[in-house]
């Protein structure tokens, strides 16, 4: 973790003198703004360089491997922008052979063969999604707000182009050349690879409660293991004046698969914390945690989520099996996240990551948990 030493050491330089260069007039408010956003920085950072590590991933699950590109438990503003890219061919070929999971020349039949099969099954279509072809992070020390502020390119593409080259990657050349992968390599996105955005997120109700599944393994992973409760790829209906709406798309996904309308989840209780990288599968997904506690009308009770999903109101359930809800405590938290071996490895990741955000003064107990695990 020494980058990420050498970084915020040079970041807090920066942020004095900038502050101290631009503060005429108001110096001292701009030199403590600028301190208080490296503190946070680096408390980020100081819990990630202290969670159980293989290279620069988090381990969970059989051994899957997730990388952290950005967390903040304030949360991040994201902001997104729609790009134009390549064949799907053309892309891959761009990538160094070894890590090519198809020769780039077959990949576009193999796609067209996998939008056929599509075609006749009734139980599956072809959805347009997006991909990420760039992340990018906005540096302001002069931004009074504190949360880090990212930019993701998006780029469109479909569920059949997804599928293809996702299965390929997971079985070859994917698990091997991990072992390889360097921060720099983790931090940009590998052209050809990314046609989906994940929307993931722990819920809490309005008693309390934090609702967990056993994830069905008729979904596209084939995996059946605890998961938090929505899961989420972003599409084309995700869009709010032209651009892709992070927040809509989680709101979409409750509403499918909780069947919590959209109109019940005031914006004041979603936070967008944590920008991941599932690497076994080489899929990008936004981590956020959204707490109904608050909501002043109609509170969703995890009684009355239950009762939605018997009566039919969300239409996606069948993708979560048994739908159970533990009390929303630290201590009820930590011991859901003891045995990380039987969760979906980002679903272990997005209540680790809600955990530090809502029991602050409990980080160190989130960072003895680790530490266990690495002794076993």
């Amino acid at each position: 973790m020494d980058w990420f030493m050498e970084q915020f050491g040079a970041g807090l330089i920066g942020a004095l003198l900038g502050a101290a260069v631009e503060g005429v007039g108001r110096p001292i408010g701009r030199v403590r703004d600028a301190v208080a956003q490296w503190r946070l920085r680096r408390r980020e950072e100081k819990f990630l360089a202290e969670l159980e590590l293989d290279g620069e991933f988090l381990v969970a699950g059989p051994r899957e491997r997730v990388f952290v590109y950005q967390f903040s438990p304030a949360g991040l503003r994201i902001t997104t922008n729609q790009v134009m890219s390549g064949p799907p061919g053309a892309e891959v070929a761009r990538l160094e052979p070894d890590l090519r999971p198809v020769p780039p020349e077959l990949l576009q039949s193999m796609i067209d063969a996998e939008r056929k099969a599509i075609e006749v099954d009734p139980r599956a279509w072809n959805e347009e999604t997006y991909g990420i072809t760039r992340v990018s992070v906005m540096n302001d020390v002069n931004d009074p707000d504190p949360r880090p502020h990212l930019t993701l390119d998006l780029h469109r593409s479909d569920y059949a182009t997804f599928n293809v080259i996702g299965k390929a990657w997971k079985t070859a050349p994917g698990r091997a050349v991990l072992e390889r992968f360097t921060l720099e390599m983790l931090g940009e996105v590998l052209p050809g690879l990314s046609h989906s955005l994940g929307m993931n997120a722990t819920v809490v109700t309005a008693d309390g409660r934090v609702l967990l599944t056993q994830r069905s393994g008729v979904t596209n992973s084939g995996r059946s293991a605890t998961h938090i409760s929505v899961n989420e790829g972003v599409t084309v209906h995700d869009l709010t004046s032209g651009r892709v709406d992070p927040v809509k798309a989680l709101k979409r996904g409750i509403w499918e698969e909780l069947g919590i309308p959209e109109s019940d989840i005031p914006d004041e209780c979603v936070t967008l914390h944590s920008l991941i990288l599932d690497a076994e599968r080489y899929q990008w997904g936004i981590l956020a945690h959204v707490d109904l506690r608050h909501t002043p009308a109609s509170p969703w009770t995890a009684s009355r989520v239950f009762q939605a999903r018997t009566t039919g109101q969300a239409v996606d359930k069948w993708e979560s099996g048994r739908l159970r809800a533990p009390d929303f405590t630290a201590d009820v938290v930590l011991d859901e996240l003891s045995d990380p071996t039987g969760w979906i490895a980002h679903g272990w990741v997005n209540l680790l990551m809600s955990g530090m955000l809502a029991f602050t003064s409990r980080r160190d107990d989130f960072l003895k948990l680790s530490a266990r695990r690495r002794t076993k």
